[in-house]
């Protein structure tokens, strides 16, 4: 915190980490299971799982 101000710094996940992230989800873990197990906002790894479905199908295209 800096004065009354919260500050958020951003994380950083590598390609490797998402990977596996998403992969946990596909699973059959739930977001929200995967999330708190990864110490993630569920936002964030529902980000990951959407984006990974999109470049899914525009691979088969």
């Amino acid at each position: 915190m800096i004065g009354n101000v919260m500050v958020h710094r951003r994380h950083r996940f590598s390609p490797e980490f998402k990977d596996e992230a998403v992969k946990l989800v596909e699973s059959r873990v739930s977001v929200a299971e995967a999330a708190c197990q990864l110490g993630l906002l569920e936002q964030t790894l529902r980000n990951w799982v959407e984006t990974r479905r999109k470049t899914r199908v525009r691979s088969l295209r």
